[in-house]
C-alpha cells in the first residue's frame, strides 16, 4: 500500500469531515473496493473511521479526532507543517490552520 494514499485519505477526512467512497476512488484513480481496503487499513492503525451506507453516507472520522503524534515521526510532521504554512494564505479559509492545530 502506498503511504501517500493513506495519508491523503486521512487528510481528506480531516478537512472535509465526510467523504464518499466514490469521491476517493475518483480522486486517487482506484476502484471503490481498493478504497475500502485503504480505509480498513486506517481503522486497523487505530484511526476511528466510521462508515455509513445510503443517501448521505460515506466515511467519517469520530468527532474530536486528532492525529496521534506518533503516527508521524518528527521529520514527517515538520514537512507537513512546512507545506501547510507555505500555503496558509493561498486559500480563503482556515483549513490549513485547523490541520496544523491537529498535528501539534
Amino acid at each position: 500500500m502506498q503511504i501517500l494514499v493513506l495519508v491523503g485519505i486521512l487528510l481528506d477526512l480531516l478537512i472535509k469531515r465526510k467523504v464518499s467512497r466514490g469521491y476517493l476512488a475518483d480522486k486517487y484513480e482506484m476502484s471503490p473496493r481498493t478504497i475500502t481496503r485503504y480505509v480498513d487499513t486506517l481503522g486497523k492503525a487505530g484511526i476511528p473511521v466510521i462508515s455509513r451506507l445510503g443517501i448521505g453516507g460515506g466515511y467519517y472520522l469520530e468527532d474530536g479526532y486528532k492525529i496521534d503524534r506518533l503516527l508521524f515521526d518528527d521529520a514527517e510532521r515538520a514537512r507537513i507543517a512546512a507545506a501547510l504554512n507555505a500555503t496558509l494564505h493561498n486559500f480563503g479559509d482556515d483549513l490549513n490552520q485547523k490541520i496544523l492545530d491537529k498535528l501539534t
